[in-house]
């Protein structure tokens, strides 16, 4: 029997999951696992209207699987939709997480999701797991969005896809990329509207990773502080832009656009000034990766 349906309307709710449980969705993992009488068990949905929601982040150092609303990381398929309300979810795991192809969607809502929380945390703050895929969809809302250790802020899977039409968003990552998917996936970013934010730390790249790239439109600031690469990663992805989407660019070391892209493709753009130590536009030396490097009708300007 799959899992049932959880709407949340209105109230005041403060939950707190358990070791390989939910704080709000599916329980642990023997309900979800695939064997020869659940035939891939479907875990239930999750609808949020309106109201306070507030998740709180398990602070047992020997798990390190408390996801906080959606699905645990084992299980398949399931949903979390916010429309609405203000959503506080923190985890040690994902925050706001599904089964396998699963999907999280976001029409609205004053939403802050903390993931890989805690000494032994490993999460995403919107997103599945490292066995897990599933589709984000981003139409609307105020959202911030943290991977505290070893995660994405929106993202990762295997392969997650990220669509973003509009919203105010901010993403944080310390390792992977703040929006994107992690090495060994084949996820995809696309953006295509809303103001987004995208801020990685370490060696976190902005936006990509190990993901495809496509920005369309939108208003787009991504800044990375350490090692990763602005726009782009380390996975042979592809890179499209077009248009002036990108309002501001930089990396401390790495990339502003690139790191080790297949394929990168900028039309009709006029680009901020790119800021960093590193390659500007382009592939590190001796990258090996191959592909083109397109630029046609653009304006752009460097700080190297």
């Amino acid at each position: 029997e799959n899992g049932g349906t959880i709407i949340i309307n209105g109230g005041n709710i403060h939950a707190k999951g358990q070791d390989s449980a939910s704080a709000i969705g599916e329980c642990g993992y023997d309900t979800v696992t695939q064997s020869p009488s659940s035939e891939n068990r479907q875990c239930g949905s999750i609808t949020i209207n309106g109201g306070i929601v507030r998740t709180e982040a398990l602070a047992r150092e020997t798990t390190g699987t408390s996801i906080g609303i959606g699905s645990c990381r084992s299980g398949y398929g399931g949903s979390v939709t916010i429309n609405g309300g203000t959503v506080m979810a923190n985890a040690i795991a994902d925050a706001i997480g599904t089964g396998r192809g699963g999907s999280i969607t976001i029409n609205g809502g004053d939403i802050t999701a903390r993931g890989g929380l805690g000494r032994y945390g490993r999460g995403n703050g919107i997103g599945p797991s490292w066995i897990t895929y599933a589709d984000i969809t981003i139409n609307g809302g105020n959202i911030e969005a943290y991977s505290d250790r070893n995660g994405c802020g929106i993202g990762f899977g295997m392969p997650t896809t990220v669509k973003i039409t509009g919203g105010t968003i901010k993403a944080v990552s310390n390792a992977i990329a703040a929006i994107g998917s992690p090495k060994y996936t084949a996820g995809s970013v696309s953006i295509t509207g809303g103001k987004v934010t995208a801020i990685g730390k370490g060696d976190a790249a902005g936006i990509g990773g190990h993901a495809d790239v496509s920005i369309t439109d939108g208003e787009i600031d991504v800044s990375v502080e350490g090692s990763g690469v602005a726009i782009g990663g380390n996975a042979g992805g592809s890179i499209n832009i077009q248009g002036n989407a990108i309002k501001s660019i930089s990396s401390r070391s790495g990339a502003c656009i690139g790191g080790s892209a297949k394929n990168i493709t900028i039309l009709d753009a006029e680009l901020p000034f790119l800021g960093g130590e590193g390659i500007l536009i382009g592939n590190e030396v001796g990258d090996n990766t191959g592909g083109d490097l397109t630029i046609r009708n653009c304006r752009i300007l460097s700080t190297y």
